[in-house]
């Protein structure tokens, strides 16, 4: 993920930098390379998963399940805010 936003940067700033950038880095050759000696490992290695593995799994299930928690709670204060101001309105 490193060499991709070191590739984005320059190409978000000036396009002609960013295109010697990216005829100098090649950074999907680098990602390429990376997939590849991480591909040599054997096939039980690969199903079993290091612990790095399940954390950042782990990580972004409650980074989405804070979002969606979040998000809903947002949207029920909106919600009570909003019938709040029609329960106001009306005539008494």
């Amino acid at each position: 993920m490193g060499n991709e936003h070191r590739d984005r940067l320059p190409g978000g700033i000036f396009a002609l930098v960013g295109d010697l950038f990216d005829a100098w880095w090649k950074s999907n050759q680098m990602n390429v390379a990376l997939l590849r000696k991480r591909a040599t490992v054997s096939a039980s290695e690969a199903r079993q998963g290091t612990l790095s593995d399940w954390l950042f799994v782990a990580l972004i299930i409650l980074l989405l399940a804070g979002l969606v928690i979040g998000a809903a709670a947002i949207s029920l204060y909106l919600l009570l805010l909003i019938a709040g101001q029609f329960y106001q309105a009306l005539p008494r």
